[in-house]
C-alpha cells in the first residue's frame, strides 16, 4: 500500500506547491523578497510566535513527504533532486526550490517514539518560532 501511494504521488506537483506557500509567507508574513537568503529568513522568523495560515498546509506536505521518503529512497531521491531548467526558468515571485527545502528542513524536528511493541515509529513536527526562545532551563525539564 506505501510503495503504491510512494509511486503515484506527483511529487514535482507538491514541491511546486510547498515553494508557492513559502514564497507567499515570505511576502505576506514576513515582508521580505521570494529570494531573499536563508539566514536573512532565520533571523526574521525569530520575530515570530508560531506558524499559521498556508505555510502551516504547506508543513503537512513537506511532513508526509519525508515521511514517505524515510520508507521509499525515489520520494528521497525526488524530494532532494535540483531541476536545473526549472531553476533557469524560475519566476522571480517564487523563493528557489533549494531556499525552500532549507526551510522546511531547518523548521521541522523529529523525535522517535518505541511503543510497546517494539516498533521505532520516527515523528515529524515543525518547530514554531516561539521555541527558538526557550531557555536551556525550560528545555530540560521537558
Amino acid at each position: 500500500m506505501l510503495d503504491l501511494l510512494c509511486n503515484s504521488l506527483d511529487i514535482s506537483f507538491l514541491k511546486k506547491r510547498l515553494t508557492a506557500d513559502y514564497s507567499e509567507y515570505l511576502i505576506t508574513e514576513l515582508k521580505l523578497k521570494p529570494d531573499s537568503a536563508p539566514g536573512v529568513v532565520s533571523a526574521k522568523i525569530k520575530e515570530q510566535r508560531q506558524f499559521s495560515g498556508n505555510i502551516e498546509d504547506a508543513f503537512g506536505i513537506y511532513i508526509l513527504l519525508v515521511t514517505l521518503a524515510d520508507y521509499n529512497h525515489k520520494i528521497s531521491d525526488e524530494l532532494n533532486r535540483r531541476d536545473e531548467e526549472q531553476e533557469k526558468n524560475r519566476d522571480p515571485n517564487l523563493a528557489p526550490d533549494e531556499y525552500t527545502l532549507a526551510f522546511f528542513q531547518e523548521n521541522t524536528k523529529s523525535i522517535e517514539i518505541q511503543f510497546k511493541d517494539d516498533h521505532l515509529y520516527k515523528v515529524y513536527f515543525p518547530l514554531h518560532p516561539v521555541c527558538l526562545h526557550l531557555t536551556d532551563k525550560t528545555k530540560a525539564t521537558f
